[in-house]
């Protein structure tokens, strides 16, 4: 696990969601291009029946997750907002657990500007070698 500043951000620091649409809870490790984060998908979300929430919100919360980066040097901790702009190559279960901790491993595929690109994979976090959804996420953040 590296001991770096992104371990040490807060959610709510970095992320303009709240509760009950800030799904990140925190930063597990980040090691140069890869970003692990923990995550849960709340059962009072849309489509949920109380025990299952649409795969879709994995999606979110990785894209969520992508925020959790570490500031780069003269940028602000967080930026004012930030847009999921593209979704790619997605594979998604039919439903994930509410409330289950979940793990999200991002890998920086490239950026140019604000416009970033990652591959993700979510799993639950008691088994992160079953992937419950993948896809590649574009994302673009306003400074």
């Amino acid at each position: 696990m590296s001991d770096d500043s992104s371990s040490q951000l807060r959610p709510e620091d970095r992320l303009p969601h709240r509760a009950p649409a800030l799904l990140v809870l925190g930063v597990v490790r980040e090691e140069g291009d890869e970003l692990w984060v923990r995550g849960v998908l709340p059962c009072g979300l849309p489509t949920s029946d109380g025990e299952r929430v649409s795969a879709l919100y994995g999606l979110e919360l990785a894209a969520q997750a992508s925020g959790m980066w570490a500031p780069q040097p003269g940028r602000p901790l967080a930026p004012k907002r930030g847009y999921l702009v593209g979704i790619r190559r997605a594979k998604l279960v039919a439903d994930l657990p509410a409330t289950s901790p979940l793990l999200v491993h991002l890998k920086r595929k490239g950026s140019a500007g604000n416009l970033n690109s990652f591959a993700c994979e979510v799993a639950l976090e008691s088994d992160p070698e079953t992937v419950l959804v993948s896809g590649d996420l574009s994302t673009f953040s306003e400074y």
